[in-house]
This record gives C-alpha cells, sequence and structure tokens, in this order.
C-alpha cells in the first residue's frame, strides 16, 4: 500500500487511488469478508502514507486519494465496506469489484454506493464517486444520473483499437 502510493506520488497525479483487493465476481461470502477487511487495512496504511508525504510537500497541490469500495454482490459487505472507508476519509470513493452480474451492468450496487455515501457525507466536502471499469456509454450515462462523476475503463480503448465506434 504505501508502495503504492509513493509511485503514485512520483508520477504527480492529481487523482490518485488506494491499494484495494479486488473481489472477483466468484468470491463466497468468506472470501468476500476477507477481502473488504484487506481493503480496509490497505487503505488505512494508503491514507497514512498520502499524509506524511503531503506534510512533506506542505504548500504543493494537494491530489484527490480515493478509497475503493469492495464487497462483491454482498450489499452488508457493501455496506460495511463504505462506513469504513468514510471513517477513514477520502475525496471520493470508488466502485470497486467487478461491474457486471447475470451479464448485464450491476446498476443495483453503483446505486447502493452512490446512495450510502451521500447519506454518510453530507455536510462534507463534496464527495467524488469514481466508475472503476465502467466504460459503456449506456452504463455511463446511468451512473451519472445517480451522482457518479469520474469513469475509467479499457473498453472504449480497447473498441476503438478494433475499429468500433458508438453512435445514436
Amino acid at each position: 500500500p504505501e508502495d503504492s502510493i509513493k509511485y503514485q506520488m512520483a508520477m504527480r497525479t492529481d487523482l490518485m487511488v488506494v491499494l484495494d483487493d479486488f473481489t472477483p465476481p466468484d468470491a463466497t461470502y468468506e472470501e468476500a469478508v476477507v477481502s473488504v477487511n484487506r481493503t480496509t487495512l490497505w487503505a488505512k496504511r494508503c491514507k497514512e502514507e498520502f499524509e506524511r508525504i503531503m506534510k512533506i510537500r506542505a504548500g504543493e497541490p494537494r491530489p484527490y486519494l480515493i478509497g475503493v469500495v469492495q464487497g462483491a454482490y454482498f450489499d452488508d459487505l457493501r455496506r460495511k465496506s463504505i462506513k469504513e472507508l468514510v471513517e477513514i476519509g477520502f475525496d471520493g470513493y470508488g466502485y470497486g469489484g467487478w461491474p457486471m452480474k447475470d451479464g448485464k451492468f450491476d446498476i443495483a450496487t453503483a446505486e447502493l454506493i452512490a446512495r450510502e455515501i451521500r447519506g454518510r457525507t453530507q455536510g462534507s466536502a463534496p464527495t467524488l464517486l469514481y466508475g472503476l471499469g465502467i466504460g459503456k456509454p449506456d452504463d455511463i450515462v446511468k451512473c451519472v444520473n445517480l451522482g457518479w462523476q469520474i469513469f475509467d475503463c479499457v473498453l472504449p480503448t480497447r473498441d476503438a483499437r478494433h475499429g468500433r465506434l458508438y453512435v445514436y
């Protein structure tokens, strides 16, 4: 976790993502619990390293730091992850894990994350919502309507390399 932050700081990025433990889509509940716990532990370590470096770089622009919500398809684990990450405190929160369910985008989890984070961060500075791995235009539009602002995914670049073009 500390090296992840050091590398991102060395690149002088303006948005950084903490190291998280990707929960595979076929994870059992017990495996997802381990992933959420590890993600929280790593998030704390990342935040501590981030703050340590920012003290050294006093006066320099402060990058945004994003925590990543894990929990697979288990709503209670997503809520646990959100609660623990909000307690640590980040500038934004990412949709971690596999964003597909039964061959379609898992909009229910995107909605749960957005709702829970808004409920826990009301009254604080604006909170960014970051859709990691969300790249289909229709899915991005659905997420924007829920308040998500940032997206990154290999899909648009991969499609462009293969000559595909999105049109309405």
